[in-house]
């Protein structure tokens, strides 16, 4: 499924997102609300929108602690024959988040760079990596 990067900062859940399991798709819905809160941070140039800014990016790390865990254990226990590619992504996510992370502590806040990998993000791994799973979770509820 293709989409567009500027579905993700509206923040707008469509039912073609779902993967078909119901704590997936709601943390799915959840990094949607983070698109929201991005959209709000990029109009934003005060101390506050840097705040908010900080808040994303730890918002971001618990949501994908959080989220990777689940899916990893749900896709290991369907037997999903993509794991390891499927987790390299994941890896590959929180090596760029810890970057970034630690750009922000030394001050450099790139709120636009933050708003395009969110969006790229959702497309390349929520509509496209977890969509490949989407049929092996339905067999195996």
């Amino acid at each position: 499924m293709k989409t567009e990067s500027s579905e993700c900062i509206k923040g707008e859940w469509l039912d073609e997102y779902s993967v078909g399991n119901k704590t997936l798709d709601n943390q799915h819905k959840g990094l949607l609300k983070l698109c929201q809160k991005m959209r709000v941070c990029l109009s934003d140039n005060t101390k506050a929108g840097d705040s908010l800014f900080h808040e994303i990016l730890n918002d971001l790390s618990d949501y994908a602690s959080k989220h990777f865990k689940d899916e990893e254990k749900i896709l290991r226990d369907c037997g999903y024959p993509r794991l390891a590619e499927h987790t390299a992504e994941h890896d590959a996510y929180f090596e760029w988040l810890t970057t970034i992370i630690l750009e922000a502590t030394e001050g450099k806040i790139d709120k636009e760079a933050l708003r395009q990998r969110i969006a790229d993000w959702w497309i390349t791994h929520i509509c496209e990596s977890d969509m490949a799973y989407k049929n092996l979770i339905g067999i195996r509820r």
